[in-house]
Formats: structure tokens, sequence, C-alpha cells
């Protein structure tokens, strides 16, 4: 099927505004977060004191607040979004032999480029008055965990994330190519972390589930997949907290070596994996790619997109500088 630049320029334009709607309402639902927030801490009625509890219980307090700040946006941009058709398909199963070639090279891919990230953070601070916390808040969620905070790198996040890139986005963006379809959500996705190093490493991460949502038609495999690799930073981060508290010499310091090993390892199967099977998977995604369109450009040069990518990089900016 051949498509019109009207269809571009048209179709990707909501695919924009939807996912500028998440960007715009995280502000307003900040906001409206700490004002209810405010108004339970400063009430004295009973009928808030189990408001109080649930705000701030270390079991659901970062769930209530993604509520807010995100969750809240999903009902605005599901009906952004109810008018642009999905990609009709069946779902397919996914080898487990391709499941984890899939979780090691997404898992490389993701540290080489947090290590880019980091260096460009590192240049960047030596002319700016940002740590590397400050440019990466990801380092300091790590440092003060709470079951809320597990519940939601782990399992929440993921879901949720995985049903607006990969679920509502990309099965509407698949009727111009999978190809097409699959870079377009992948830079979506790692411009909504609002940080340069999740930016880059959630681009290349985007790119492996991606393919996997293309390749099964669904996200229940790239849910788990994100899950697994959410989780693999939890676990080490709980391990090297271990590893300092045990009163044994030198563990820390071992730990650490293993760990380092162990990415080490990841990065070099990730180069491998995409050196072997990187044009296979690239040829796979050959749905209605065999003629590029002039109006292909279109995809990006439209007011949603440019709209989102403006307020991804001023966000992106506020923790540079």
């Amino acid at each position: 099927m051949e498509f019109r630049r009207r269809d571009y320029f048209s179709v990707f334009t909501v695919l924009g505004l939807a996912v500028s709607v998440l960007m715009a309402y995280s502000y307003v639902g900040a906001v409206l977060y700490n004002l209810t927030d405010l108004w339970i801490s400063t009430g004295k009625a009973s009928e808030t004191r189990w408001l109080f509890r649930l705000f701030h219980s270390p079991w659901t307090e970062q769930l209530i607040q993604y509520v807010f700040v995100i969750g809240a946006s999903y009902g605005i941009i599901a009906l952004i979004l109810q008018r642009i058709p999905k990609f009709p398909c069946r779902k397919q199963k996914l080898p487990l032999k391709c499941f984890f070639l899939c979780f090691a090279a997404a898992m490389g891919a993701g540290y080489l480029f947090n290590g880019i990230g980091t260096a460009i953070n590192v240049i960047v601070g030596m002319f700016s008055n940002k740590t590397l916390e400050d440019m990466n808040p990801v380092l300091s969620i790590t440092e003060a965990m709470s079951p809320s905070m597990i519940l939601y790198v782990c399992l929440v996040g993921p879901f949720m994330e995985e049903l607006l890139f990969r679920g509502m986005l990309l099965s509407r963006a698949r009727v111009f190519g999978d190809r097409t379809a699959v870079f377009f959500t992948a830079i979506l996705f790692g411009l909504m972390h609002g940080n340069l190093t999740q930016c880059l490493y959630g681009i290349a991460i985007g790119l492996v589930l991606g393919y996997v949502a293309v390749r099964t038609n669904g996200i229940r495999y790239t849910f788990l997949l994100h899950t697994m690799i959410n989780s693999f930073g939890i676990v080490i981060s709980f391990g090297e907290k271990i590893a300092e508290r045990l009163p044994i010499f030198g563990l820390a310091d071992v730990y650490g070596f293993f760990i380092m090993i162990l990415i080490i390892d990841l990065v070099v199967a990730a180069i491998v994996i995409f050196l072997r099977y990187g044009r296979f998977a690239f040829m796979q995604l050959t749905w209605n790619n065999e003629a590029p369109s002039p109006y292909r450009k279109y995809v990006y040069l439209n007011p949603g997109v440019l709209l989102y990518i403006v307020l991804c990089l001023v966000e992106i900016s506020s923790f540079l500088w």
C-alpha cells in the first residue's frame, strides 16, 4: 500500500501529540500530587489519616505518586489514539534461544550506552555545577529503595511503558512499516526518560524490545524482558549493599570486580550478537519496507513529534545544566 504525505503527517502528528500529553501531564500531575499530599499532611480529620498512611507507606508511596504524575495521563492518550487503527496481526511465540539472545543484547547494549552517557556527563560536569547523581536520577533511586519503588521499577513501570510504546504506539505505526515503527518508538521511548544517560540506553534497549514486539505481534515478551532488565539492576544494587554490610574484609571490592567482569561480558556478548544476527534481524523487519517512501521524513517532521522532542530536550537539559 502506498501512503501519501498527508497519511504520514496526520498519523504521526497524533502519535506525537499522544506522548506529548505524557510529558506535559507529568508536570501537572506533580503539582497535583504535591497539593494533595500537602492537604493530607495538614488535615486533622479522620478521613485523611488513612490517606496519609497510603501516601507515605513504603509499600504504596511510589505507586500513588506514579498514578498522579504519569498513570492518569493514559486515559487521555487512549482517547487521542482511538481513531487510529492498530495494525492487524496474530500473536506469535518467541523461541527460548531468541528470547535470551534478545535479553543479552538489550543488557549489553544498555550498559554500553550507559557508559557512553556517563562519560558525556563527566565531561559536561566539568563545565557545570551538576554531579553525576544530579544528571542521572537512577543513581539516587538505587540508594533509597522501598518496596513500592521496587514494585514500580520491576513491574508497574515496565508494564505501563510497554503498554504505551510497544502496545499503543508501535501497533499503530506498523502500518507504515516495521522498521519505521521500531525506530520511531525506540527514539520516543529513550527521550521519555528525560535525561541523557537513560535516553541513550533507552533507545538501544527500545530497538531490541521493538524487534521482539514486531516478531511476536504483542507485548507479553517485551514486558517480561523489560522486567528482567530493570530487575537486574535492582539485584546488583542489593548485592552491593549486602556486600558492604557483611563483616568480611574485601568482600565489597570482590563483588564490585565480579560485577565489572559481568558487565564487560554482557557488552561483548551484545556486540557479538549484533554482528552475527543483526543483519538477519534487520531483514526480518520487511513489512512494507521494499520501496522507501519519499514522505518518511514526516514521521518526525510534524507538529506532534517535534513538540514531544522539545519537551524531552528541555527536561534533558535541566539535568545537564
